[in-house]
């Protein structure tokens, strides 16, 4: 459609609709490139981690599915999807369950801000259960540290 065929009057608001409509497109295509919420074998997310902040300015998001399926998305839109081994699996189970994860705290803080720290969120499923941990460098309650090791490690060797 070219914009001669259009009454002159209703120009501006042509040229609006189709500018507001590129911007919508742009957004829904920016927000959809996260890790999926399930597999294709509808396999449900067991623990949904992110780990942004440092120096380095780190925005990792990982997703470990029930099944072990994982996907792993990275700050400049780097994905992977991958199989977390079994007992590194089961091993995660263990400390989440160990730690009483469903009896932590949502947040913990440090007093004062600090710079360049890390900031994580941790969210476990089981059971028809659901909690979500966030926390800083300067205030990892000493039940979180050997979560955010295990899925560090995770992260590191991918």
């Amino acid at each position: 459609m070219t914009l001669d065929k259009i009454p002159r009057w209703s120009r501006p608001i042509v040229r609006l609709s189709l500018s507001t409509g590129l911007i919508v497109a742009a957004w829904l295509l920016a927000t959809c490139g996260g890790p999926s919420r399930g597999t294709a074998a509808g396999g449900q997310v067991l623990v949904e981690y992110r780990r942004t902040g440092g120096i380095a300015g780190l925005d990792d998001h990982l997703v470990i599915e029930s099944d072990g399926q994982a996907t792993l998305a990275r700050k400049g839109g780097q994905r992977e999807t991958f199989a977390v081994e079994k007992d590194t699996l089961a091993n995660l189970r263990e400390i989440l369950d160990e730690v009483g994860f469903f009896e932590l705290e949502d947040e913990y803080r440090p007093e004062r801000l600090i710079p360049d720290a890390l900031s994580y969120q941790i969210t476990y499923q089981q059971g028809g259960r659901r909690h979500t941990v966030e926390t800083t460098d300067g205030s990892i309650p000493e039940e979180v540290m050997p979560i955010l090791d295990e899925l560090n490690q995770i992260i590191a060797e991918h």
